[in-house]
């Protein structure tokens, strides 16, 4: 059974982690916020070129303010503030919280392969598996012949 003097420690490292993720999160944040308002000028520019479909136009035009909107958002607030809006969002709307983190997983994913296509996270080696084995063919009929 836990003292209350662990469950302080506890509590205190469990804050120390938090404070840290924060200051981490933060200086990610207006990066983060860069590259939506880039997603939300791009929907406005294909907005713009949708004059003979008003309904997917109203559709990027929505988009393109609503990714607007989230980064200015994301831009001006705290990023516990974030979280406390994420946590009463999750309790609020379970099914809209589900959709947003599959939706930020693919994000995610994508930006992983962007950084990795751009030599800065190389998450698996650059050389493709069909050239390693042509390579390797190629050596081996060099030995026989």
């Amino acid at each position: 059974m836990p003292t209350a003097r662990n469950r302080r420690a506890a509590n205190s490292l469990l804050n120390d982690i938090r404070a840290m993720g924060s200051a981490l999160l933060d200086s990610r944040k207006l990066a983060g916020a860069e590259k939506l308002a880039g997603l939300a000028e791009a929907a406005q520019t294909l907005s713009g070129s949708l004059d003979d479909t008003p309904f997917l136009k109203q559709y990027a035009d929505l988009a393109g303010e609503s990714l607007e909107g989230l980064a200015d958002y994301i831009e001006r607030t705290d990023v516990e503030d974030i979280f406390e809006d994420a946590v009463e969002l999750a309790k609020a709307q379970p099914v809209l919280t589900l959709t947003l983190m599959i939706v930020g997983g693919v994000a995610v994913t994508q930006m992983l392969r962007g950084w990795r296509a751009d030599g800065m996270m190389p998450l698996r080696s650059k050389r493709s598996a069909p050239a390693k084995k042509s390579r390797a063919r190629k050596a081996g009929s060099r030995r026989k012949a």
